[in-house]
């Protein structure tokens, strides 16, 4: 599957009613992987961004971490964390004082696995054991003031009666000293991606694609608060049965206590990317807006700028030209679309693409 990284470096764009979209710089940058490389999801650093990359090797295959600094606008030579046979790499992550780096993947003979870095990246710490069931689907974040949390879908069935799969979490750290599993959830699609954010308050909220009554496959969240993790709710109740799009999983963007989620719906038989944001972590969120205005063919990326805007992207078609585009709608601080941005015409004709979009900086 191709796969487009974006790094986006914004400055705060002015408000008003109605205002034009400001035109948007953008930089290529080209990610120095090798051929048959596989890339996981872009995530923030202290410096600028990285990203973690299953890289084939003589002996089979190696997890490296990517390390791109905004200071000086490169990629810094890639570290090998380790050598084995992933099926799924998180972004790293980096702790809050900018020091521990954090990698998180699975393996289907070992489970999931955690690697840390002191110096943050530049060396890292043998594979340690997060659990023992492999998952083709995890996430990472950072709790603030509190390391890390890995979340990941069990690959075993889930409990009796449960719709889906279980989604279960723990808190990690370079300490070996772990804190046990937690039961997130046991509606959770088991072909879909995770989404996992910060929230201000030292918790976090996950996105996820769920199963619930009717053969439903509607978006939920939760939220962890302290050590526990509030009970599933809807994004949006869009109702889509028939579900047949493994890796339709949401996006999710944090600022403080406020959230902006993506994802793409199938419902009434009427593709489409929608966007909403919840100005109260996730106590309620808004009503979705459409986002896309013709064809879909990548993952949904979203990014929340400290004015109270959000950012949109996808790969589509764009009206009245011919191939497919990365495109960006600016959804403003009251919540309305502004016409999408042509960022760059995509590099092949076939799909899906999965993007993914971090604010490195916003000044």
């Amino acid at each position: 599957m191709k796969r487009l990284v974006l790094s986006l470096a914004l400055g705060t764009l002015g408000l008003g009613a109605q205002p034009p979209v400001a035109p948007f710089h953008t930089e290529p940058t080209t990610i120095p992987v090798a051929t048959g490389s596989s890339l996981g999801r872009l995530a923030a650093t202290a410096t600028g961004a990285a990203v973690a990359a299953s890289v084939p090797d003589p002996a089979g295959t190696s997890i490296a971490v990517h390390r791109f600094s905004r200071g000086d606008g490169a990629w810094a030579k890639p570290v090998i964390v380790s050598h084995g046979r992933p099926g799924c790499v998180a972004p790293p992550e980096v702790s809050d004082d900018g020091k521990v780096m954090a990698v998180l993947w699975s393996e289907a003979a070992q489970g999931v696995l955690a690697s840390f870095s002191p110096d943050a990246g530049q060396t890292w710490s043998a594979p340690r054991v997060v659990s023992t069931l492999a998952s083709t689907h995890i996430a990472l974040t950072v709790l603030p003031g509190r390391g890390f949390l890995a979340v990941w879908i069990a690959s075993s069935p889930g409990r009796p009666g449960a719709a889906g799969s279980e989604l279960l979490a723990a808190r990690i750290g370079a300490d070996p000293v772990d804190r046990a599993d937690a039961l997130v959830a046991t509606d959770a699609s088991p072909g879909s991606p995770l989404a996992l954010q910060p929230l201000a308050d030292g918790g976090a909220v996950l996105a996820y694609r769920s199963i619930t009554s009717g053969d439903i496959h509607d978006c939920s969240f939760c939220r962890l608060h302290g050590d526990a993790w509030s009970a599933p709710r809807l994004i949006s109740e869009d109702q889509w049965r028939g579900f047949d799009h493994v890796g339709a999983g949401p996006s999710l963007a944090t600022d403080g206590g406020r959230i902006a989620a993506m994802w793409y719906t199938g419902a009434d038989a009427d593709p489409r990317f929608l966007v909403s944001a919840s100005p109260d972590a996730g106590e309620r969120f808004l009503m979705p807006l459409r986002v896309d205005t013709d064809s879909i063919h990548s993952e949904p990326a979203v990014a929340l700028l400290h004015d109270g805007a959000a950012l949109a992207l996808w790969v589509g078609a764009a009206a009245g030209r011919d191939g497919l585009f990365l495109q960006l709608r600016r959804v403003s601080p009251d919540f309305a679309l502004q016409p999408p941005v042509i960022i760059a015409p995509s590099l092949a004709k076939s799909g899906p693409w999965r993007i993914s979009a971090v604010l490195t900086r916003d000044s």
